[in-house]
């Protein structure tokens, strides 16, 4: 897009870091307080992860707009194929 359309996207990633930065230090005490009370009371050893899911959208003057955050997002990725005979075959896409 860049050369086709001039686009900045290192301008269009760096707000959607800087989203996801803010969203995520906003989060933080929530974050420290469930795994208090549902992991280990003592969260200087819990030695953990959290996959989140940033829904963006990007408008018509490139501005990122963050609409949601999935807490528990789906990591599976399907490729729905329409075989000759009109019927829809769901296949797992390779994810490199």
């Amino acid at each position: 897009l860049e050369k086709e359309q001039g686009i900045d996207s290192k301008n269009i990633m760096d707000q959607i870091k800087d989203t996801a930065r803010k969203t995520i230090v906003g989060l933080i005490p929530y974050l420290a307080d469930f795994a208090r009370i549902s992991i280990n009371p003592n969260i200087d050893e819990l030695r953990c992860f959290q996959i989140f899911g940033f829904d963006i959208l990007i408008d018509k003057k490139l501005k990122a707009w963050l609409l949601e955050v999935n807490a528990n997002p789906s990591l599976n990725m399907y490729l729905d194929k329409e075989l000759p005979n009109g019927d829809l075959e769901r296949t797992l896409c390779d994810l490199d």
